[in-house]
């Protein structure tokens, strides 16, 4: 029997649906009784609005799409009744009064688009979340108190000038409170004391506050969560006190400088950004955050960094100061934030016109200060990018447990290898984007083992003799791309390296027969060069598996040096000018698959009946048997030429 009524219920719905009244469209989708039914044109006052109740049975979401009324009221309201638990005004342009009755049983309610300027709540225990958007709010209404029960308030895109958090007092389980992108000047409230409970976020982003005096502001304090950013924040003043803020944030504002010390320390808070003011320099009394995992300073005018104002708090693990006016940097050893594991300083641009033409740039200076012969056990990773820097810091040998040291995009002119010596954890060590011409290194230094990657590429390198850069061989992976290498020259030995990537240079000629073997080298990668043969004794690096040779100036391949490379698998030679490969069948590196022949230009004086100069794969034979060897290459090696 209940199921023939949900049937009968069913169909009467669909034919309120089809029926429209007065010009009224009605949507409804979903299964029955959690339909979504949106109602668009509907005007209280000329249609017959019982059909809303028929709509309410059914359906969880009622939605009304331009709204035809100024006031919205009891009279088309009492229609609406449980189990519709969320209701959405969406471009009623014309609505500018809203007054709720008692009997108003809607658990969520949208307000969006409208010209909305006086909202009407009588005493309610149903509505939990209020949402108004785009709307001509100029205050928050005083009936708000009635929301008993409300935990969510969201009204932005309003003309909100004014806040009084004595609301938070009003609405008992308010959890989070949205007015971003109004008008708020002011901030007051007659509450006092530490929070009753913890309230989740408070969100004043996009407003025209220009000064805070947190004295009077305890409330502010009850939040998890303060987004203060998108503001005219000039001062922040008045002792302060919190037991639950863990998220301070003031980005894009015009403070000049910050003061913590009349705050009472905050345990709780774990993060903080101050991104885009024009502070010059880092707050007073940053130890009152005892938690603080992460802080940022990008984007202000700070020229000098004293990280020891760091030093007491154990849990800071990243700080930025990128896009700043940094040049001098101060580690004292004995003073410093033990876990903190990334210091960001991209894009810090130095004003010292000043000094020129004296200084033809600025540089950054790293000062590490230390009292005592012990070494330091915290910095392990240390990433410089944009800077002004014009050689390796000397006091970065104070920072013993290095393990990657990144300088890229700065100024840094020459290298020298003897830094690897103060390291015995350093994996990697990346000085790409620089203008380094040279690179030294003292006779018998000791090798470190722990090291991983050098990177050098784009820069200005143009000749490396290898005899006196041994430290290059304790590397697993060297890459040297983009410079105007023209020489390799001199002895050569390496126990470690397993790939030399020497793209994108202006090599015309290679010979590894002054290199001692390499058993461990696997990947040897000169694309983009002018090679015009194979370097001589290749035989010396054994092991190979990958070769790539591609971009050159070759014209004839003889796979000869190759013979003795057992587990070379792929040969790269595309994009040369090769028109004949030789291969010697009892010469022939054995695990060979494929020779990559793609986009070889040939130059050469064709004949009028031959269109194109042909490719020409010299296959030579010694053996008696060698048509079997022969199909033997044929079926073990693909050739690639299109």
């Amino acid at each position: 029997m209940k199921l023939l009524e949900s049937f009968v219920g069913f169909f009467a719905l669909i034919a309120t649906v089809l029926n429209p009244t007065h010009g009224v469209t009605k949507v409804c989708e979903g299964p029955y009784p959690e339909m979504t039914c949106t109602i668009d044109q509907l005007n209280p006052s000329t249609s017959n609005l019982t059909f809303l109740r028929q709509l309410s049975s059914g359906a969880w979401l009622i939605k009304l799409t331009n709204l035809e009324a100024s006031t919205l009221d009891q009279r088309l309201l009492k229609y609406i009744v449980k189990p519709v638990e969320r209701m959405e005004i969406i471009d009623a342009r014309t609505l500018q009064r809203i007054l709720l009755p008692a009997s108003f049983t809607i658990e969520r309610l949208i307000i969006i688009k409208t010209s909305l300027s006086r909202i009407q709540i009588q005493e309610n225990e149903t509505i939990v979340s209020l949402i108004i958007m785009s709307s001509n709010l100029w205050k928050l209404p005083p009936s708000f108190r009635n929301l008993r029960n409300v935990t969510f308030i969201k009204i932005q895109l309003s003309y909100i000038q004014y806040l009084n958090l004595d609301l938070l007092q009003w609405c008992q389980r308010l959890e989070a409170l949205d007015l971003k992108y109004n008008k708020i000047r002011t901030v007051t409230s007659s509450l006092g004391g530490p929070g009753r409970r913890k309230l989740s976020a408070l969100f004043l982003s996009h407003n025209q506050l220009k000064m805070l005096n947190l004295e009077v502001l305890p409330p502010l304090g009850w939040f998890s969560l303060l987004d203060l950013s998108h503001n005219v924040l000039e001062g922040l003043v008045g002792r302060f006190v919190s037991e639950e803020l863990s998220s301070l944030l003031l980005p894009n504002n015009h403070l000049t400088a910050l003061d913590f010390c009349q705050w009472q320390p905050i345990p709780s808070l774990t993060s903080m950004s101050f991104e885009s003011n024009n502070l010059t320099r880092t707050p007073n009394c940053m130890h009152h955050f005892p938690s603080l995992t992460y802080v940022s300073f990008a984007g202000n005018k700070i020229t000098t960094l004293h990280v020891d104002v760091f030093a007491t708090l154990h849990n800071l693990t990243l700080l930025d100061y990128s896009s700043n006016q940094i040049s001098l940097i101060v580690f004292r050893q004995q003073q410093h934030p033990p876990r903190l594991a990334e210091l960001i300083l991209k894009d810090n641009q130095i004003d010292c016109k000043h000094l020129q033409p004296v200084v033809p740039f600025c540089t950054l200076d790293i000062d590490f200060q230390t009292n005592s012969p012990t070494t330091n056990e915290y910095v392990r990773w240390l990433d410089i990018k944009s800077s002004m820097l014009s050689i390796m810091p000397p006091s970065l040998a104070n920072l013993k447990n290095l393990t990657t040291i990144k300088i890229q995009r700065s100024y840094i002119k020459h290298l020298n290898l003897d830094l690897l010596q103060a390291y015995d954890n350093l994996d990697e060590l990346d000085l790409s984007h620089n203008k380094i011409i040279t690179i030294t290194s003292s006779p018998h230094a000791v090798q470190r083992h722990s090291l991983s990657v050098l990177t050098l590429n784009y820069n200005k390198l143009k000749i490396l003799n290898l005899e006196t850069l041994p430290p290059l061989g304790w590397f697993e992976f060297l890459f040297i791309t983009h410079n105007a290498l023209e020489l390799v020259v001199g002895r050569f030995a390496s126990n470690k390296l397993r790939g030399i990537y020497l793209m994108d240079n202006r090599l015309k000629a290679l010979d590894f027969c002054q290199w001692q073997p390499i058993p461990s080298l696997a990947e040897l990668t000169v694309r983009s060069n002018y090679l015009i043969r194979v370097p001589h004794c290749m035989h010396n690096l054994p092991n190979l598996r990958v070769v790539n040779f591609i971009n050159n100036s070759f014209t004839e391949i003889d796979l000869d040096p190759f013979a003795a490379i057992d587990k070379l698998s792929a040969l790269h030679l595309s994009y040369n000018r090769i028109s004949k490969i030789i291969l010697h069948e009892d010469r022939f590196p054995k695990a060979l698959r494929e020779l990559i022949l793609t986009n070889n230009k040939v130059e050469c004086s064709n004949p009028p009946d031959i269109l194109f100069c042909p490719l020409d794969i010299e296959l030579q034979t010694n053996a008696p048997d060698g048509i079997g060897k022969r199909h033997n290459i044929r079926a073990q090696l693909n050739i690639t030429l299109e």
